[in-house]
């Protein structure tokens, strides 16, 4: 009877909207993420940290204990034997900071069976209504962001501030890249990149669901971020837009020929050819855009000088002459910016602990005990896939890629399929596009797995969007 009792007390707590509806936690838990991003966010964002682990939890709870039945098994089962791989990892590597690595397990968790498993049951149209709202929020709070940031750049505005850490970062435009307000220009590119796609598919849902203002204003998102990409001077962020820019075209290509070209296979291919020539082609005129867009802070120099003269910020230090050369590429630097000397001391640590790896939180000290002198001592690995390797072993990197693979055949299936040309079928495409871009970013950043960041959030959000879609093709085919 008691029993009994706690039972309906549980399920009436878990009928609240906060609890019976994932999106609203991921939206929460996306933007808390987003802010962290920013120079300032770490301060902020570490006070909310609880509420959000205990929402998480408790959403977790829902869904393997009260709702197994809307988890895929083959899906679950993968995800199981990934956690329960870096349960070993932390229990071999129990000496060493056992406390972080359960954190960072309870967040992986979070981000697996919370961000992306969802309760979208058969036929539910609510999925399409969950994307427009993650979307609708990411486009509106980067392009904030953004707009911010590209003014510091109009205005000649730069300056250091103290990271949570302590170390001196930039903000605004300094050596040739537009840091803007974020901790990272290499992560704004990638978040400018989400914003992009994020706006392509609310206009997309626009022809029927939104009035000319939305489609207006995704548009300008569009040139706001396509011009923070460029600014960023992220190379990383370059080859990620090319992959995107490659998709849209051969989408685009394809539609327009599919009465042109009645043969699948000749038009997919014309397609993609088109896609790559004219993706590279734009991405390498990035440089002659920064130059034309250096001129900009020449025209504002007396509003540099009034905003000087009245706030004490330094401002137009440049008098308008802006540099688009970075002075750590070329000239014999090493043009990878010590990525490879990263990349092979993570090759030459996880020989020492190749089956489980040493365990997420471990890795700095791990490199000083086996391999002194290591760039690991000092710096995270800057590759997601590294990082995986070297956090949880062969082991957890082979889970993690079986079920990548498996997702990602699903994809080209239906992305190569015979049946296109409605918006559901768009609508996947391009959020593939947005999941495709995040792995070519985790190779040049240390993202995604086992990291509760903002490019991981919106990556397990968007592959749960896709995971729904693919197995529901009343829905996708809608």
């Amino acid at each position: 009877m008691i029993g009994v009792l706690n039972m309906n007390i549980i399920n009436n707590v878990y009928k609240s909207k906060l609890l019976s509806d994932s999106v609203y936690y991921k939206i929460v838990f996306m933007t808390w993420a987003l802010v962290h991003t920013l120079s300032f966010g770490p301060r902020i964002t570490g006070y909310f940290s609880p509420i959000i682990l205990l929402w998480g939890l408790l959403i977790l709870f829902k869904n393997l204990v009260l709702e197994r039945k809307n988890i895929k098994k083959s899906y679950f089962c993968i995800i199981f034997a990934f956690l329960a791989a870096y349960v070993i990892t932390i229990v071999v590597n129990s000496s060493l900071n056992i406390f972080g690595n359960t954190k960072t397990l309870i967040w992986s968790a979070i981000m697996l069976l919370v961000m992306f498993i969802n309760e979208y049951s058969q036929d539910n149209k609510k999925v399409y209504n969950d994307i427009i709202k993650v979307s609708s929020v990411i486009v509106i709070s980067t392009f904030i962001i953004s707009v911010i940031s590209v003014a510091m750049f109009c205005l000649d505005i730069s300056y250091w501030v103290n990271r949570a850490d302590g170390a001196l970062i930039p903000q605004g435009y300094y050596a040739a890249r537009l840091w803007g307000i974020y901790v990272d220009p290499n992560q704004g590119s990638s978040i400018g990149i989400v914003s992009l796609i994020c706006s392509i598919i609310i206009i997309i849902f626009a022809n029927k669901s939104f009035k000319g203002k939305i489609k207006l204003f995704n548009i300008i998102n569009i040139i706001i971020q396509y011009i923070f990409i460029i600014l960023t001077g992220s190379r990383g962020g370059e080859i990620a837009f090319i992959f995107v820019l490659l998709g849209l075209i051969y989408l685009l290509t394809d539609y327009l020929l599919k009465n042109k070209i009645k043969a699948i296979v000749i038009r997919t291919i014309v397609g993609l050819l088109c896609g790559l020539i004219i993706s590279v082609t734009i991405v390498f005129s990035f440089e002659n855009s920064r130059k034309l867009l250096a001129n900009i802070p020449r025209l504002t120099i007396s509003t540099q000088e009034f905003i000087s003269n009245t706030t004490g910020t330094d401002v137009g230090s440049h008098s308008g002459n802006i540099t688009v050369e970075r002075p750590d590429v070329g000239g014999g630097i090493d043009s990878s910016n010590g990525r490879l000397t990263l990349w092979r001391d993570g090759f030459r640590l996880i020989k020492y602990s190749p089956i489980f790896g040493f365990g997420d939180r471990n890795i700095v000290s791990k490199a000083a005990e086996f391999t002194p002198g290591s760039s690991l001592e000092k710096q995270f690995v800057h590759n997601g896939f590294i990082h995986m390797l070297l956090s949880g072993g062969i082991v957890a990197v082979s889970i993690m890629m079986t079920l990548l693979v498996l997702i990602m055949i699903n994809i080209v299936k239906i992305v190569f399929g015979n049946k296109r040309y409605n918006r559901g079928y768009y609508i996947y495409s391009i959020m593939s596009l947005l999941i495709g871009s995040l792995l070519i970013t985790a190779v040049f950043l240390t993202e995604i797995f086992y990291q509760n960041s903002f490019m991981a959030t919106v990556f397990w959000i968007y592959m749960g969007f896709v995971v729904a879609l693919a197995n529901d093709k009343k829905l996708l085919e809608n």
